[in-house]
């Protein structure tokens, strides 16, 4: 049974999105092991990635674990830069600080060896110090260092998650003010080209904090995180977003399929600005 004449538009514009992602996925992995072990620009990595990247862990043996699972990944080529870029750093003991605070705690940890010189660095700060009760397979070595079908590093074994996010943050260390970039380690992160910070974006984040969000529905808001946003800014945010799928489908011909895009995530801008307002 074909499709109607009313589902055709959206299942294209899916299509033209979901091509702008596999376009942008695979122009961050051409350019992270560009980084890696071998490659040319291996060994000037100084703005082109994180000056570290630390994990944190529930408690000692965690951390403990974390450590060696590193060292496995570096010896393999798996990483790029030398060792001493990963960190690992276990939350203080006692009760569950969660991110936030084991975000603070990497900072006053940060601060009590380095001083304050490290607030002139890029550090990517991945939060890996749950216990995957809802995901038991990673129980033991955490979801940072689960295996995905992907071999990121091209040395035929799959990629940990912790890989899969250095490769879709792969630009963020050229475009970013210095600071710490925070994520989690039960997310896999896909978009397709990143849009450019502006003056204004990049001196707001000297001074606070910059998030990444993406548009979706309502359904898909009302059970996550939202941000509550003016409707102004919404449109805005929605009209730069197609415009880059809009960008990556212009040799294609896609100009219909974008402008269907277009009119359907405005549509969820608007519910999903209320929605963030009962939020």
């Amino acid at each position: 049974m074909g499709l109607s004449a009313a589902a055709q538009p959206h299942f294209q514009a899916r299509e033209a999105e979901q091509r702008a992602m596999v376009r942008g996925a695979e122009e961050r992995l051409r350019e992270y092991r560009r980084l890696l072990p071998g490659g040319d620009r291996a060994g000037a990595l100084d703005g082109r990635f994180w000056d570290a990247v630390v994990l944190t862990a529930a408690n000692d043996r965690q951390a403990e674990t974390y450590v060696q699972q590193l060292d496995a990944l570096h010896a393999r080529g798996q990483l790029p830069g030398a060792r001493e870029r990963y960190l690992v750093i276990p939350d203080p003991p006692g009760p569950r600080v969660g991110s936030g605070g084991a975000t603070l705690h990497v900072m006053l940890r940060l601060q009590a060896v380095a001083g304050s010189g490290w607030s002139g660095k890029k550090l990517f700060l991945l939060h890996a110090g749950g216990y995957s009760e809802r995901s038991p397979a990673h129980g033991t070595l955490g979801k940072a260092f689960g295996q995905i079908p992907f071999d990121a590093a091209g040395v035929g074994v799959p990629a940990t998650v912790l890989e899969a996010q250095l490769v879709s943050f792969q630009e963020l260390p050229s475009r970013l003010p210095n600071g710490i970039f925070v994520s989690s380690a039960d997310v896999a992160v896909q978009f397709g080209a990143l849009p450019g910070l502006g003056p204004d974006a990049i001196a707001r984040a000297r001074e606070g904090i910059l998030a990444l969000a993406h548009a979706s529905s309502v359904e898909v808001g009302t059970g996550h995180g939202v941000f509550v946003c003016e409707r102004e800014q919404l449109d805005a945010c929605v009209r730069a977003a197609v415009a880059v799928v809009g960008d990556a489908d212009a040799d294609a011909g896609d100009d219909e399929q974008v402008r269907q895009t277009l009119r359907q995530t405005q549509h969820a801008s608007r519910a999903g600005g209320q929605a963030a307002s009962r939020l």
